[in-house]
């Protein structure tokens, strides 16, 4: 796993943020998805997380290699332009990925915080 990933991984734990499943497909421009739930107050909320590759990398590519952006989605994109879904992102392009790191954590645990209240809110209504 790369270092992005691992900073990744442990900033989602800290988050209460658990991985649930690490995987691929045959889509050339996921390298590898992510499938995440809440592990505080609604534990089921569950996104995907992909990471997707440059569409002008050219080459063999290995696994992890050319990535361009990191994505967090409520539902699995039908192809790479259906962004229709994503709740937060992190380019790789320039700027320190700690710094995206903590904005991605922060879309993430705000669409969290909002789901939940639409969930008690909804709850609550009927």
């Amino acid at each position: 796993m790369s270092t992005y990933k691992e900073q990744l991984e442990r900033t989602l734990q800290r988050n209460n943020w658990e991985i649930i499943l690490i995987d691929t497909t045959d889509d050339w421009w996921v390298d590898e998805f992510w499938r995440i739930k809440s592990s505080e107050r609604d534990k089921d909320l569950e996104l995907f997380i992909l990471f997707e590759v440059d569409p002008q990398f050219e080459g063999p590519r290995k696994k992890g290699q050319g990535i361009w952006l990191i994505d967090a989605l409520i539902n699995f994109p039908k192809d790479r332009l259906d962004k229709e879904s994503s709740v937060a992102s992190i380019s790789m392009s320039k700027r320190k990925f700690n710094i995206k790191l903590d904005e991605f954590l922060v879309d993430l645990n705000n669409f969290r915080g909002t789901y939940i209240e639409n969930r008690l809110h909804t709850t609550f209504k009927h």
